[in-house]
């Protein structure tokens, strides 16, 4: 056992320590799934396996709880295998070496699996705690997340029985998502024929190395620097001035990993030695001016190396570096939906000679927008396919588009600001999560994603923040024990004792103080000059009201952007009424149920005391006396 046991909540720990034991590759995942029906075995738990190798705990409801909605709990069991090149390690059967290193654990020179292993540790955790409060609980553990989405995509049939789902693949404490980007991936292969090595050349070999590499989702905005754009940077420019002859060319590993290291072997002409090694000189120089704030650590080495025989044939040669230099990477277009949010991203990812005539180059583009999605493709397709290669692309997978009307959400959302005072972001990310693929099987699924803070994901950089795993933990179990029938049915909460449950019926949503000298204010400070509509009294009443709070909303609840939503002013009427006002109907009623905040928020726009004055909340109209 590792030291990382006797951290808290140790059963969570417990659990990510025996699962770090396990090797886990994506498409080998034979010991972890063998890991997990033991597990279920072992401990009584009632599972299924599908034909695909995804699994499914089914635990009941704790006594008092049975009549809750059943809630599943989502990770993935493969991880991603990438090392440093000095590390001597097994990734098919040796076990992941964990050590604590100030507030967060690493492995040693390795991944460290976190990603998606400590969501599946808090699953495995909920299924044997005995002091969780919970209604039905399944536990879904999918295959091949990392490479393929193949689990998700091949979801046995009757495999879910919940309606409700928390993914727990996501990597900052604090932030709740509840929409991802779909992602396809593009495959350039170029056929290709040796040729003699001529007379009178030096051969080199150039390696990039010591880059921050990442999750080509996550990290892909940072600016981290592609080491086979790099490389072929090198090449491209030697080709020009060097008549230089290119040999060998290997780069990147993962698709959905920003490449790390790239190297590749070439000669120039030996009368041009020396020369060459002064421009690389400058180069090497030149790069490192330009990356020093974002690749600090950056490395790139030049070693002469013995004679080689044989060399790319010119023409392939033309295309494969071109190509490389040629095609776009890195963040194409930001979200106007969502400020912040990457929209459109293409990763260049990996370049490996395979076989005795292929040269395949792997590249991954995502978008939150299809037809974004699928124009990056083109563009990518483009480059390599005038470059002469041959271009499939995969399937694709879809992303998961925003429901921030979800009851889930709400839950979420409520449970966080009482167990830590702090009002979470809601937001998408660039990522691709399985939630997706989730939806088109179970269209009628709610579904949010949280987990604890991981950073250098995708990379033997990967570590896991500790004291946001209590955080993750206290979490998920106060959204497993707040979920509440009346959410599921949508009816009346009447003897109904969840905390913080905002579902009603019919009658009024609330009772409270409100300010009646506030609505003269109101209209002079939010004047409303659309002509397309003409209510009646209170209509106009509930309609400056709401736009009072709108401003607050927006500024307290980050999904709202999702929707396209601008300020107060500058939007349609129509977009305010349909849109945002059942928005603002549903947190207004737990602001004001929540501590009165209201009174603190018309103080602000109003200044003074206020008037008590006792109203209620019909749908769309107000009463006040």
């Amino acid at each position: 056992m590792s030291e990382i046991v006797n951290l808290e909540p140790r059963i969570v720990w417990e659990q990510f320590d025996a699962i770090t034991r396990v090797p886990r590759p994506s498409k080998k995942e034979g010991k972890i799934i063998e890991f997990l029906v033991d597990f279920a075995r072992k401990h009584n738990i009632e599972y299924k396996k599908d034909a695909i190798g995804n699994v499914v705990m089914r635990k009941p409801a704790t006594p008092g709880f049975e009549d809750r909605p059943a809630v599943i709990l989502q990770s993935h069991m493969d991880m991603v295998c990438e090392k440093n090149s000095d590390v001597e390690f097994d990734f098919d059967n040796d076990p992941i070496r964990t050590h604590i290193d100030g507030g967060w654990v690493r492995a040693e020179g390795t991944t460290l699996g976190a990603d998606c292993g400590i969501g599946m540790a808090a699953a495995l955790a909920v299924m044997i705690d005995p002091a969780v409060q919970h209604g039905p609980v399944e536990a879904l553990f999918t295959v091949d997340e990392e490479t393929g989405l193949t689990g998700a995509f091949e979801l046995g049939e009757e495999m879910l029985t919940g309606k409700y789902l928390i993914n727990l693949d996501s990597e900052d404490e604090g932030e709740i998502f509840i929409g991802c980007a779909g992602g396809i991936d593009t495959i350039a292969t170029f056929r290709y024929a040796m040729e003699e090595a001529p007379k009178n050349y030096s051969f080199f070999r150039v390696d990039v190395s010591d880059l921050q590499g990442g999750h080509s989702g996550d990290d892909i905005d940072k600016g981290r620097v592609n080491s086979n754009k790099t490389v072929a940077r090198l090449l491209w420019d030697g080709m020009q001035s060097f008549e230089l002859k290119l040999s060998y060319f290997n780069g990147g590993n993962l698709r959905n990993a920003i490449p790390r290291e790239a190297y590749a072997i070439f000669g120039v002409p030996t009368r041009f030695k020396s020369e060459f090694v002064k421009r690389y000189d400058l180069f090497a120089a030149d790069l490192k001016a330009e990356f020093r704030f974002r690749e600090p650590n950056f490395k790139i080495t030049l070693n002469e190396m013995p004679e080689v025989d044989q060399v790319l044939d010119a023409r392939t040669q033309f295309g494969l570096v071109y190509s490389l230099v040629g095609v776009p990477n890195g963040v194409i277009a930001m979200s106007f939906a969502m400020p912040g949010l990457v929209e459109t991203s293409t990763n260049l990812a990996s370049v490996k000679f395979e076989g005795d005539d292929r040269i395949v180059v792997t590249s991954s583009q995502r978008s939150s927008v299809e037809s974004a999605k699928t124009y990056v493709m083109q563009m990518v397709e483009s480059v390599f396919a005038l470059a002469g290669a041959d271009v499939a692309h995969s399937d694709g997978y879809p992303g998961w588009a925003p429901n921030p009307q979800s009851v889930l959400l709400e839950k979420t959302v409520g449970a966080y600001e009482r167990l830590f005072g702090a009002e979470p972001k809601v937001r998408a990310i660039h990522a691709g999560l399985e939630c997706g693929l989730f939806l088109e099987k179970y269209p009628e699924l709610e579904m949010v994603s949280f987990g604890p803070t991981l950073r250098g994901v995708h990379s033997p950089d990967e570590r896991l923040e500790i004291a946001t795993v209590p955080k993750f933990w206290d979490l998920l179990l106060e959204v497993l024990k707040t979920v509440c029938p009346a959410c599921e049915r949508g009816k009346s909460r009447h003897g109904c004792t969840v905390p913080g449950c905002t579902v009603h019926d019919n009658g009024p949503v609330f009772a409270g103080p409100l300010p009646l000298r506030v609505v003269p204010r109101l209209f002079s400070r939010w004047p409303y000059h659309s002509r397309e509509f003409d209510y009646g009294i209170c209509q106009k009443f509930v309609r400056n009201l709401y736009m009072a709070f709108v401003r607050v909303l927006v500024q307290r609840y980050y999904y709202l952007p999702v929707l396209g939503i601008r300020r107060p002013g500058h939007s349609h009427a129509e977009l305010y009424v349909s849109v945002l006002f059942p928005l603002f109907q549903r947190y207004f009623r737990r602001v004001v149920r929540y501590g009165q905040v209201a009174q603190r928020c018309f103080r602000e726009e109003v200044g003074g005391e206020t008037d008590n004055a006792p109203f209620a909340f019909h749908g769309n109209v107000v009463a006040g006396g």
